[in-house]
């Protein structure tokens, strides 16, 4: 008599779930595809390693942290595996039960081996590319969905092929009748494995689609295209085993088992395939790619109002004044007046009249909206879509005239500059280094540390903050100075006057440290 496995019962389900997906319980009305999960508060480096991981990579759209889609997805795969272990529901109670149990070894493994394939492919996307887009949403949902469905019928597949290879050694998981059941269960395995590759190709094919406004660099353009090419490869040939064990003669036994296993053997030209396709993406976008030679900032602030402008201005000045051609731009500017000449923004015209050689304005601020609020809101009232490839267009005509590009960004780092487009973004698609605006003011202290944190969780690299006198009232701001210098990882590279009316060329001797660094990456 076999004593019933305690995760047959219906609590070690629960159980199961939780110790395979490593969270902790969650209301249904707290569930929220979009919103981030916190970082747990017993990781030993409190986050730090994640944001220093992210750092290093570098990639162009990559980010710390994870959303409560992905919990949702690693949790579905853990717990199909969790399904597999489950499904032997009884303990052995003798030597040979035991043996027998372990047969069926090789089975789990394979069945193990193709879902941990699909996670990681999953969980590779979508720490690189993934914005929680509708589609993205679905496309991720639908590959859980039929792991789900698959994962038994899977298991089944794996255990009658391993049964067949071994002569019968390895049990075999259900009865099994005729050359029929071996056409079916390739058409099973055909279905499934063409399935979960599709969900992959369609999920590289959105971020293929977005590669603009993603801003996508040309690295990542090929190796996006090189993972289009393997989930496309192996769609086909999925396919294909589908097809030929739906069609091929029921007289003819050995065609119709052996020609749809034998055609996965083209897999073995998957390596091959991406390759080819990895080089041909390169090797175009080696042909449209533009030199950039220019060294460059990014500068950002605590908040709107806390001198970006006067900063970015004052800057370009300082840079002029070390013999440097210096120009500058506004990718994104809201609050744009209409002229004669079309629409001109008040911060890209300073910049653009402090900028030598002078650069036309289409390329200064090559998104101009007319409404005064938020760029996504200013945006969509324009009827227009902000994207990053007229943006890194223009960056390359201005750097191939200049020594150094000071772009400007639309209020804190954390304001986003069109519809799933952020600062981060940007600066990854340009690879700039970004300076930080901290507006001195009561509150500044925690602003400041807040935007590093997260300049830093982003991967991308802070080459130092400049003080903002934006109150004048502000009795302590030397206090706060020697607080912000003791708390921010980066250097202090300039201090900023109240001077609403005043002249940005007169203040360019104020930012020399900050022009001595910028001009110090080229």
């Amino acid at each position: 008599m076999r004593s019933r496995s305690p995760c047959s019962r219906a609590r070690a389900w629960s159980a199961s779930w939780a110790y395979c997906c490593g969270l902790s319980p969650l209301r249904l009305c707290d569930v929220n595809m979009r919103r981030s999960l916190p970082r747990r508060s017993d990781r030993l480096d409190g986050g730090q390693g994640m944001a220093e991981s992210a750092q290093a990579a570098g990639r162009p759209g990559e980010r710390g942290g994870a959303t409560r889609l992905e919990a949702f997805v690693d949790a579905a795969f853990a717990f199909a595996v969790t399904l597999l272990v489950i499904s032997v529901d009884a303990i052995p109670d003798s030597t040979a039960a035991l043996v027998a149990a372990l047969k069926s070894i090789p089975a789990f493994a394979a069945c193990f081996a193709m879902i941990a394939m699909f996670w990681a492919s999953h969980a590779r996307w979508s720490r690189r590319h993934n914005r929680d887009g509708v589609a993205d949403v679905v496309l991720s949902l639908t590959l859980v969905f039929t792991v789900l469905v698959y994962v038994y019928p899977l298991r089944l597949q794996f255990g009658v092929f391993f049964a067949w290879a071994s002569g019968g050694w390895l049990p075999y998981p259900m009865a099994f009748d005729g050359t029929a059941d071996v056409s079916f269960m390739f058409l099973v395995y055909g279905l499934a494995f063409a399935s979960m590759s599709l969900c992959m190709a369609a999920l590289y094919g959105q971020t293929w689609r977005n590669r603009g406004r993603l801003g996508l660099d040309a690295a990542t353009r090929a190796e996006v295209v090189g993972e289009l090419a393997i989930f496309g490869w192996f769609t086909a040939v999925a396919t294909a085993s589908v097809v030929a064990a739906l069609t091929t003669p029921a007289d003819d036994t050995s065609l119709r088992v052996g020609l749809p296993g034998m055609l996965y053997a083209l897999l073995g030209l998957t390596g091959p395939v991406n390759l080819l396709a990895v080089r041909r993406a390169g090797a175009a976008a080696a042909v449209r790619r533009a030199p950039v030679a220019a060294a460059g900032v990014l500068v950002t602030g605590t908040d709107t109002g806390v001198g970006k402008s006067l900063c970015s201005v004052a800057l370009l000045h300082a840079l002029r004044a070390q013999g440097l051609r210096a120009v500058g731009m506004k990718p994104v500017a809201a609050g744009c007046e209409p002229t004669a000449d079309g629409l001109r923004n008040e911060d890209a015209v300073a910049l653009l009249q402090a900028s030598a050689p002078r650069p036309s304005y289409a390329d200064v601020n090559p998104w101009a909206l007319p409404e005064p609020t938020a760029p996504q809101l200013a945006a969509r009232a324009a009827g227009v879509r902000v994207e990053l490839a007229p943006v890194l267009a223009a960056h390359a005509r201005l750097a191939a005239n200049a020594d150094v590009v000071v772009v400007e960004g639309a209020g804190g780092w954390l304001s986003p500059l069109g519809d799933g487009i952020e600062h981060a973004d940007l600066a990854r698609a340009l690879q700039l280094p970004v300076l930080l605006v901290v507006g001195l003011r009561l509150g500044c202290l925690s602003h400041a540390r807040l935007s590093v944190q997260s300049i830093e969780a982003d991967g991308c690299r802070l080459i130092g903050w400049v003080g903002s006198a934006v109150d004048p009232a502000f009795e302590r701001r030397d206090d706060y100075l020697d607080l912000l210098r003791a708390a921010l990882p980066a250097p202090c590279l300039g201090v900023l006057p109240h001077a609403p009316a005043a002249d940005p060329a007169l203040l360019a001797s104020n930012l020399a440290p900050a022009a001595s660094a910028i001009a110090g990456t080229r």
